[in-house]
């Protein structure tokens, strides 16, 4: 019987199907993967390498993880992944932030209770729970990404240890004398009843009321000084107006009364308020109207003209009301004036007499007299004091002027609702105090390289803000200009508060004498408390629980007395510590003590370098985890807790609208993996520069799973195309190859070379069009189509096909090690799965394609500049002979190009190659 034509051919033959059908197949590499223990088997077979470390910034556990949690843990992945290769061991601890306001207002939603109805242990132990549960729920999802670590041992922060660790970092700045008490300006939710830091703002556009208010003068007839604000629940605590010392300020007459203005803003303010008609009698400058006294607009009280450099003329009227209890320049004015701080209004934003009666004049300050309390107040919520303070206003004739205003004001990143600046007794970190800190001499920290010619460490005197800006120039930034970012935040933020309100933390440790009153906290106090919370343990309850549990005096070392009245007993603080605290200790309590980096710890201990290689998360955390680490490392240890920092952008949809469940955009990474596969979203990770905003969509992910396809039937080519292929015995050396396969292997070589760089470069999105390109373009359009006659006609043991098979077993290979950071679980089913198959001595001898390295399949050797050169000339007359039969098929000379014969006529300077590859082609008879 005749064969069938097809049954001549060497037809590429594979099992690895064109289908990639990624939900189900990925979950088998999961499971290999649990039985080979992958992260102990790399960090075995990396074991005597240099270290890379990327340290985990903690994901907060409550809730499913989203698409912004993907992007960023791929994005270590894949980092983490390429320096494996490059030959590092990567010790990669991923974390979890547990405390802190969000689970404690999940449990208390579910308890329906208010805080003061619950005991602060059953709190601590359904916080403590609702986040073991959201733990395992995240951490699910986190390996079905692909994500490679110490999943069996990470870090967590609500951990006694760890709890223990965090107490003993508040104790270096005690002892540093870096922590204090007092009342300060700080952001206040009065729904979430606590302070909150600048991490925790998130600005929302607003409408407020914006009103002119005519304050009448005490010291001259028929005068008011006009001041404008958006906050008419803040009047009640008006203590002073504040003027710029070198603007000019005009008195103008309108009807009888004379209205003081900032000149340039009275010109700008005067239709609207009626006033263009109204005569200038007299001009002077704002120094000149300092001290001057006015009476409060419905308060029986005097008030005072200061000066305040702060007061600009971009709105209002150039004289600015100030309330010392609700504004950060204000407080400042009152300190320089010594003038009263007035608050009151309670933790929940309600007025209250009691709070008023309180309130305390200064010794010698120009302020005499308070006054009475306003009782249309008492009892009043902010949110409606606006209308009731207009209201009297309007009656009493001072309101010149009502409209509304939207701007942006802060507003609570937890329950999304307005903040407001309140003057409260809190604990801080001060940034401006000299302390005495160890000085390392790096000039410039570089992630993944060691430092050489470093001398020891020495002592110098400092602040905390001026030692941060410092070390904020030797890190490396990528992008750049996170440096910029970072440093103006560091420069113009106040003194980190570092007190909350609440239950679920880190208790700040400090007792009160209950005798004489004296605040008593002391790093060897500290230390005593660390210790128990190390080792606390009693039924349900663990750690810094036994803070609530135990008596002071079980808490305090034994006989201990106040040193100043010595009385032995005390009243324990019962804030708890700003959970950035927490995080922003994870370099101490993580990279300090786990027993993988003991031996990089030695060496940065010695000359005080950053452990960690790398923080990477969204650039939202300039503010946030960076800072925070920043700050806690520089007062405590006097350098950052890093060596390079890297952002990526927020997610958005394709008409570059932010994610919202109102919009109908929110793309969840477990229907897209449930869909397509985690491989497609890791791949999506590396489509448009993550260092800006990244956007993402069901029209851009198909598009990412055309590239995908187009990337896999390369390989399954590759594949198909090998299926006879001994490497170990029928590889042809480098010089026997034919001039093609050279060139290919060339080509190849120099693509890989750029894929490393792009790499080391952080510059992912350059792998994704260049991948792209050189798997499209020049392998498959170019060296895969050309070859095809070789591989499916020559005799199969023939040094052709044999060539050309040895060019497809290189490409393979390093094709395969190339991409596995993006597409892991798609490389390493060709490599578990089919490479393994070959039995090469060479590659496939491994548990996982990650035990291999990028040297072993990147050979700058197969660089072959004259082939590629002459190849440039062949690829060149064969586009321009295209071209000339694509005319003639036209013009309709020819219908198909096979009915062309083509003579082609060379010039001297291509003449050279086109003879020599006519002269192969006839010695090879292909």
């Amino acid at each position: 019987m005749d064969k069938d034509f097809k049954d001549t051919l060497n037809l590429p033959k594979t099992k690895f199907p064109m289908r990639a059908n990624l939900p189900q197949k990925e979950p088998e590499i999961l499971k290999y993967y649990e039985q080979i223990d992958i992260y102990s088997y790399l960090k075995k077979e990396r074991e005597d390498r240099p270290k890379f470390i990327l340290h985990d910034g903690p994901p907060y556990a409550n809730g499913q993880i989203h698409i912004g949690h993907a992007l960023n843990k791929i994005l270590k992945d894949i980092i983490n992944k390429f320096f494996i290769l490059f030959n590092y061991q990567v010790p990669y601890i991923p974390g979890w932030d547990c405390h802190g306001l969000p689970i404690e207002h999940k449990v208390f939603e579910k308890l329906k209770k208010k805080e003061h109805e619950v005991d602060p242990l059953t709190v601590r132990k359904l916080c403590r729970e609702y986040a073991n549960k959201f733990i395992e729920v995240q951490k699910k999802d986190f390996i079905r990404l692909g994500v490679i670590g110490d999943w069996k041992n990470p870090y967590i922060t609500m951990a006694p240890s760890y709890q223990a660790n965090i107490a003993r970092e508040l104790g270096k700045f005690y002892e540093k004398k870096l922590v204090y008490k007092g009342k300060r300006i700080v952001y206040w939710c009065p729904s979430c009843v606590t302070a909150l830091a600048d991490a925790e703002i998130e600005y929302k556009d607003k409408e407020s009321p914006s009103i002119f208010v005519a304050f009448p003068s005490k010291d001259e007839k028929d005068t008011y000084y006009v001041i404008w604000t958006t906050t008419p629940w803040t009047l009640p605590a008006n203590i002073a107006i504040a003027v710029n010392p070198e603007f000019e300020y005009v008195y103008v007459k309108k009807d009888g009364k004379i209205f003081v203005f900032e000149k340039e803003l009275f010109e700008k303010q005067k239709n609207a308020l009626g006033l263009e008609k109204g005569e200038i009698l007299k001009v002077v400058k704002g120094k000149d109207l300092e001290y001057k006294k006015y009476n409060h607009p419905f308060i029986n009280r005097e008030g005072i003209i200061v000066l305040g450099n702060h007061v600009t003329k971009e709105a209002g009227t150039g004289l600015v009301h100030i309330a010392p209890g609700h504004g950060e320049e204000d407080f400042d004015l009152s300190k320089k004036y010594n003038l009263p701080v007035l608050m009151f209004i309670d933790d929940n934003g309600v007025y209250k007499k009691e709070l008023y009666k309180q309130c305390e004049i200064k010794e010698n300050s120009p302020i005499k007299s308070l006054g009475e309390f306003p009782e249309i107040l008492e009892n009043l919520h902010i949110k409606k004091a606006n209308k009731v303070i207009l209201d009297v206003l309007k009656e009493k004739g001072y309101l010149l002027n009502l409209s509304t205003i939207k701007h942006s004001y802060p507003h609570c990143w937890r329950c999304k609702k307005e903040v407001i600046f309140r003057a409260t007794d809190q604990w801080f970190i001060a940034l401006d105090k000299i302390y005495e800190v160890l000085t390392n001499t790096a000039v410039k920290y570089k992630d993944g390289e060691s430092f050489k010619d470093i001398k020891l460490p020495f002592l110098q005197k400092d602040t905390l803000r001026n030692r941060s800006l410092k070390e904020i120039k030797k890190v490396t930034w990528y992008p750049p200009q996170g440096e910029n970012r970072i440093s103006a935040m560091v420069k113009e933020r106040p003194d980190w508060c570092i007190s909350r309100q609440r239950y679920w933390g880190v208790p700040i440790i400090a007792f009160y004498c209950r005798n004489c009153g004296k605040l008593i906290f002391s790093k060897e106090i500290v230390e005593h408390v660390a210790n128990i919370f190390e080792n606390y343990k009693d039924k349900e309850y663990l750690g810094a629980d036994a803070w609530y549990a135990l008596s002071e005096k079980e808490l305090l070392p034994d006989g201990f007395k106040c040193e100043n009245c010595g009385s032995k007993d005390f009243i324990k603080e019962m804030d708890i510590l700003d959970v950035w605290f927490d995080s922003g200790s994870s370099h101490a309590c993580v990279l300090e003590k786990r027993e993988e980096f003991k031996d990089v710890k030695e060496f940065c201990e010695k000359y005080n370098l950053p452990i960690a290689d790398m923080y990477l998360e969204g650039s939202d955390q300039h503010r946030g985890w960076f800072q925070a680490s920043l700050l806690e490392s520089c007062g405590t240890r006097g350098r950052a807790p890093y060596k390079s920092v890297l952002t990526h952008g927020f997610i958005l949809d394709e008409q570059g609208r932010k994610m919202s469940k109102s919009l109908g955009n929110v793309v969840e990474p477990q229907k897209v993996i449930k869909k397509y596969g985690a491989d497609i979203l890791r791949l999506w990770t590396i489509f448009e520069d993550f260092s800006s905003d990244t956007k993402i969509s069901e029209n851009i992910l198909k598009s990412v799973s055309e590239t995908y396809k187009k990337i896999r039937n390369t390989i399954r080519f590759l594949l198909g195309n090998l299926k006879d292929f001994d490497p170990n015995k029928d590889k042809v050396a480098y010089e026997n190859l034919m001039p093609i396969d050279k060139w290919a292997l060339s080509r190849f070589t120099n693509f890989a070379l750029n894929i490393l760089s792009y790499y080391r470069k952080y510059e992912l999105h350059k792998i994704y069009k260049e991948a792209y390109e050189y798997i499209a373009n020049e392998l498959s359009a170019i060296y895969l189509d050309v070859q095809k006659d070789t591989l499916y006609c020559e005799k199969e043991d023939s040094l052709l096909r044999r060539s050309c098979q040895t060019a497809l077993w290189e490409i393979l290979k390093g094709l395969s090690l190339l991409l596995a950071p993006i597409l892991s679980f798609t490389m390493e089913d060709v490599y578990i799965n089919y490479i393994k198959e070959f039995n090469s001595k060479e590659f496939g001898n491994k548990k996982s394609i990650f035990a291999h390295t990028f040297d072993e399949v990147v050979n700058k050797s197969f660089i072959n500049e004259d082939i590629e050169n002459e190849f440039n000339i062949l690829l060149k007359v064969k586009r321009d002979t295209n071209k000339l039969l694509e005319d003639l098929r036209k013009e309709k000379v020819i219908s198909h190009s096979l009915e062309a014969d083509v003579d082609i006529y060379a010039e001297d300077d291509i003449y050279p190659t086109l003879e020599k590859y006519y002269k192969l082609e006839k010695d090879y008879n292909f």
